[in-house]
C-alpha cells in the first residue's frame, strides 16, 4: 500500500467555468464535501462500506489536474493495483471514470463546437485555485458549454447504483431469513450489510424493497433472539 496521491492529467477544451462547473456537479451528486486544511481545498466522502476517499482538482486554463486518494487527507493512500485495500481502491476507480469520461465528452464537444452557448459572455473571467492554493483568474475562455447532459448523467448513475444496492439488500435479507429459519443464526456482518444497503436504497424507486428489507431484518433478528432464549432454556 502506497502512500501519496494518484494524479489523473486533463486536457479540455472548455471554458474554465465549465469545467468547474461539470467538476462541482460530480462531487455534488456523490457526495462529496469541502473542507480546507494546510491551505488546501480538498473533497472528502464518507462511506461506511468504501471507507473515506478524497478529491482534489486544480484547473489552469484548459489543463486539468485530478488528485485522488484514499485513506486520510495527512496520510493518503495511492488508488495503485496493490493487494492491500484493492477493493475499495478499483470501487474509487470506477466512480472517477464517470467524471473522466464526462471531461472526454466536453473536450470533444469544446473541438467541435457542440453544444456552445453563445448567451453567456465569452470574456468573463472565472478563479479557482491552481496547484499551489493560489486564486488564478481566467479570462478570454472559450465559450461557456451546456453540460446538462453530463450532469444528468452523474445523479442517474448514483440513482442506479442505488437502486441496485436497495435490490441486493433485499436478496440478502431473504437469504439470511431462509437461514434464521433453518436454524442458523445469522452473523452481524450479514446484517450491517442489509441496513447498509437498504438505507441507500431508500431515495430511489426501489424504496419499498428497502422498507421490505428492514421488515425481513427485523423478523430475522426476532428469531435469532428466540433461538438464544431457546437454546439458554434448554441447556
Amino acid at each position: 500500500m502506497q502512500k501519496g496521491k494518484s494524479n489523473f492529467r486533463f486536457v479540455v477544451n472548455a471554458n474554465a467555468e465549465t469545467i468547474h462547473n461539470l467538476i462541482q456537479s460530480f462531487l455534488g451528486a456523490n457526495g462529496f464535501n469541502a473542507k480546507f486544511e494546510n491551505g488546501i481545498t480538498y473533497y472528502m466522502q464518507q462511506d461506511f462500506m468504501w471507507g473515506n476517499r478524497f478529491f482534489e482538482y486544480y484547473v489552469d486554463g484548459n489543463q486539468v489536474t485530478i488528485l485522488a486518494y484514499i485513506g486520510k487527507f495527512k496520510k493518503p493512500i495511492l488508488l495503485d493495483d496493490s493487494f492491500v485495500g484493492s477493493v475499495p481502491k478499483q470501487e474509487y476507480k470506477k466512480l472517477l471514470d464517470t467524471l473522466f469520461a464526462a471531461l472526454n465528452q466536453l473536450n470533444v464537444a469544446g473541438q467541435t463546437g457542440a453544444n456552445w452557448q453563445n448567451s453567456v459572455p465569452q470574456q468573463a473571467a472565472y478563479g479557482t485555485q491552481d496547484m499551489n492554493g493560489q486564486q488564478a483568474a481566467y479570462g478570454s475562455q472559450p465559450p461557456y458549454m451546456d453540460i446538462s447532459q453530463q450532469t444528468n448523467q452523474f445523479a442517474d448513475n448514483v440513482n442506479k447504483s442505488k437502486e441496485r444496492m436497495a435490490i441486493c439488500g433485499f436478496v440478502i435479507s431473504i437469504i439470511g431469513l431462509v437461514l434464521s429459519c433453518l436454524g442458523y443464526m445469522i452473523g452481524g456482518i450479514l446484517l450491517v450489510l442489509e441496513i447498509y444497503f437498504a438505507v441507500n436504497g431508500l431515495k430511489t424507486s426501489k424504496k419499498g424493497l428497502s422498507i421490505a428489507t428492514f421488515i425481513l431484518c427485523g423478523v430475522s433478528v426476532l428469531i435469532f433472539i428466540a433461538q438464544i432464549i431457546l437454546v439458554a432454556t434448554l441447556s
